[in-house]
């Protein structure tokens, strides 16, 4: 008997420490763009690599690379908005489901939440919405 109350009391702390580290909708649209922002760094990188691979493996002027940063910047303030309006967070008390809606693709799950942290789906970001910005699916 005193082993079934153990359980019992276990379960109910477990239960309780997942409730509350459940991550909201700010926590998830962070996680979100954090990976859009890697995957245009990663771009932005690419780039650089292009460009001296064009020019005779001299470096890209400060300016191109800082135009670039600007350009990412910019992406980001953008998408950010964006993110916010058509990502529903459903939150289910023990966890959280990020997902996208809209009229023309519906619901794609792109983020879970526990434990205060966001498990980004990268097949969700980078399929159903085309944000594979390496064009591999």
């Amino acid at each position: 008997m005193k082993k079934i109350w153990k359980i019992i009391l276990i379960s109910v702390v477990a239960a309780g420490i997942l409730a509350a580290t459940c991550p909201g909708k700010q926590r998830h649209t962070d996680a979100i763009v954090g990976y859009i922002s890697k995957e245009l760094q990663k771009q932005a990188n690419n780039l650089v690599k292009e460009y001296e691979k064009l020019h005779n493996n001299n470096s890209m002027p400060d300016k191109g690379k800082q135009a670039l940063s600007k350009l990412e910047e910019s992406l980001i303030d953008q998408i950010k908005p964006a993110i916010n309006k058509v990502l529903v967070v459903k939150n289910y008390g023990l966890f959280s489901l990020g997902c996208l809606e809209n009229e023309t693709d519906g619901t794609t799950r792109v983020t879970t939440g526990i434990l205060g942290m966001i498990i980004p789906s990268k097949s969700g970001l980078k399929t159903d919405y085309n944000l594979n910005i390496n064009g591999s699916r």
